[in-house]
């Protein structure tokens, strides 16, 4: 049996072929590089995100709590006012009943 044998032509042929599978490889590896570093940046800056999500229901979350203390208060106010009106209007009946004769 005998080794087959390759022409110049068909010998660079298959050098080129070669080279160009070395080529296109190389692209294909520099395009997953590109691609696995945005998909780093965008779950970065997916987490900044979140954060910063985080961050504003944290905010809200106190906004509230103050603004319910707030009204709390000026209904325990309100309320505590009422009181002293409504203690101080017997008084103020009587007086009117004593000096006006009613």
């Amino acid at each position: 049996m005998s080794k087959p044998t390759y022409s110049d032509a068909e010998w660079r042929r298959l050098v080129k072929m070669q080279e160009e599978i070395a080529e296109a490889r190389r692209q294909a590896l520099i395009a997953s590089q590109e691609a696995m570093a945005k998909v780093m940046r965008l779950e970065r800056h997916e987490a900044l995100l979140r954060s910063r999500a985080g961050d504003f229901i944290a905010r809200d979350y106190k906004e509230i709590a103050e603004l319910e203390e707030l009204e709390r208060r000026e209904k325990e106010e309100f309320e505590r006012l009422e009181r002293e009106r409504l203690e101080e209007r017997p008084c103020r009946d009587r007086c009117f009943s004593i000096c006006w004769g009613s």
